[in-house]
């Protein structure tokens, strides 16, 4: 199965997005969720102006996040 290269998987919140992704940088993310060791995505967003703020945008839903 092909890989997308992401780092580990952090919680989707406000805190883990401020720690992990700096703010006015591009990049592209994966949304989704772990289960049996494996992350398993579900989405994959990209931004080219401010991925921080973008990645905000699906706080609340039930995924993690890999960027």
């Amino acid at each position: 199965m092909p890989t997308l290269n992401m780092q580990v998987p952090y919680e989707l919140n406000t805190h883990s997005i401020d720690n992990y992704v700096e703010k006015s940088c591009i990049g592209n993310y994966a949304l989704g969720f772990v289960g049996k060791g494996e992350f398993h995505v579900q989405y994959v967003g990209r931004s080219d102006n401010d991925l921080n703020a973008r990645i905000k945008t699906h706080i609340g839903e039930k995924s993690t996040i890999r960027k």
